[in-house]
């Protein structure tokens, strides 16, 4: 500092810093607040101090050791600069150490990546003769399937067999009763005749006795008694005759019994066949709902919701006098145990898909939506007829096939509108939407039980056969009731 060279008091250097910006005494006194004797008394102290002898010379001399003053400030700057660098020039040649070990380590996990390559090839073949062995099961499970689809076709055969011997035993059993009532008849007129013919014969044996007197009263008195006997061996030989028909009436009779026996026989054949075919249907639907419940990304309480969601449809419709025909007592037990299957057709949806936690893109919903498709195939492939069965499989087919049509044609898989979509796949339609509002899934919350009350009633001639959503409206506390029953927690 210029106060410290030269040895200026601060109120000097004041003084020559306001000279050196060109100010005149005065101004320099009134900056100051100082008297001009004062102003000038420190100018005298300044030249001497800086051994001058003008004011001009004494800027010359600020300016000068300003400017020395600058450039020791830009030399210690770049002293420091200079330093910087030094530890920045520290701190690359720990980054290059560092560099090193990492490059150290990155060989280390290149071998071993190397390593893992190696495994991986292993595994791709080991893969590849994998896919080799899957490709020759997936050939052998095409095989078993066309000697299934052989069989089905067989198993329809014979069930269209099966239907024709029931038609023509029924058509024998009718005929069967009618001979019976006619034996029966035949057999009281044979009694009948068999008892005429015994008093007949009676008869005949008296009229022989009587002959016999006849002809020892004739061999005495001769007249007549020829015309007697030719008339008596009449009589004999006709009760013969009719001793002949009445053993012939017999053996038919008995002829006629044993045809009945027979078909008795045949009748409780038929029962117990029938019998079977209920005990082979009841089985095989148990198999279905056991494959549709382990294939189902729902829970198992969802089919029993939606069964019992069905059954109280369809009971409420039949009461407000809907669809009377179609909705008997016996088609409604019917329906309760088919709704378990409308859902069978994701057992052909993959896992990928059926089992995704999240939403479906429009390709995967694309897949999702044939379940409807492969439902109706599965159980067509195996519809008993209705002489056979109960008629619970055409059911399952309607409703597994049809459940997601809409009343308005929107729906899928055929954009079926109205009536023509079958009366249990309407009911079923409104039932599983109701069940799914109600539900929590994955990408969406559980609606509440007014908010899904709501939307099946906006959707009345839309979504739903108006005359389901006015059974539903009636009904909507039953299914409150049935949902808290069965609820999933």
């Amino acid at each position: 500092m210029l106060t410290v060279r030269f040895n200026l008091t601060k109120q000097e250097y004041c003084v020559l810093s306001y000279l050196n910006e060109g100010l005149s005494v005065k101004a320099v006194a009134k900056n100051l607040n100082l008297s001009l004797h004062t102003v000038n008394g420190h100018m005298k102290s300044i030249y001497f101090k800086l051994d001058v002898k003008s004011r001009g010379q004494a800027q010359h001399k600020l300016n000068r050791h300003n400017a020395v003053v600058a450039y020791d400030e830009k030399t210690d700057r770049a002293a420091e600069l200079v330093i910087a660098n030094d530890e920045k020039a520290d701190r690359a040649a720990e980054l290059a150490i560092a560099n090193d070990e990492k490059a150290d380590r990155a060989a280390e996990l290149v071998i071993a990546n190397d390593e893992k390559a190696d495994r991986a090839a292993e595994l791709v073949i080991a893969n590849d003769a994998k896919a080799d062995r899957a490709a020759e099961l997936v050939i052998a499970n095409d095989e078993k399937a066309d000697r299934a689809a052989e069989l089905v076709i067989a198993n329809d055969e014979k069930a269209d067999r099966a239907a024709e011997l029931v038609i023509a035993n029924d058509e024998k059993a009718d005929r069967a009763a009618e001979l019976v009532i006619a034996n029966d008849e035949k057999a009281d007129r044979a009694a009948e005749l068999v008892i005429a013919n015994d008093e007949k014969t009676d008869r005949a044996a008296e009229l022989v006795i009587a002959n016999d007197e006849k002809a020892d009263r004739a061999a005495e008195l001769v007249i007549a008694n020829d015309e007697k006997a030719d008339r008596a061996a009449e009589l004999v030989i006709a009760n013969v005759e009719k001793a002949d028909r009445a053993a012939e009436l017999v053996i038919a009779n008995d002829e006629k019994a044993d045809r009945v026996a027979e078909l008795e026989a045949a009748l409780l054949g038929k029962n117990l066949a029938n019998k079977k075919v209920y005990q082979t249907e009841s089985k095989f639907l148990a198999c279905l709902n056991a494959l549709a419940m382990a294939r189902d990304n729902e829970t198992g309480n969802h089919i029993l919701r939606t069964q019992h969601y069905v059954q109280s449809l369809a009971l409420r419709l039949k009461a407000m006098g809907h669809y009377k025909k179609e909705l008997s007592d016996e088609i409604i037990k019917l329906l309760f145990k088919a709704a378990p299957l409308h859902d069978i057709g994701k057992v052909g949806i993959p896992d990928s898909i059926l089992h995704k936690p999240g939403r479906l893109n429009d390709e995967e919903w694309g897949v999702m939506k044939t379940h409807a498709s492969i439902g109706r195939a599965i159980l067509a492939s195996a519809e008993l007829e209705t002489q056979d069965g109960s008629g619970v499989v055409t059911i399952a087919m309607q409703i597994a096939g049809d459940h997601h049509e809409k009343w308005d044609g929107s729906g899928y898989p055929s954009g079926l509108k109205g009536e023509e979509i079958a009366l249990p796949a309407r009911i079923m339609a409104l039932a599983d939407v109701f069940d799914a509002l109600m539900s929590k899934r994955i990408y969406k919350a559980a609606w509440s039980y007014e908010e899904a009350v709501s939307e099946i009633v906006s959707q009345r001639g839309a979504h739903f056969d108006p005359l389901v959503v006015d059974a539903f409206i009636t009904e909507k506390a039953e299914f409150l009731a049935i949902h808290t029953k069965h609820n999933d927690d």
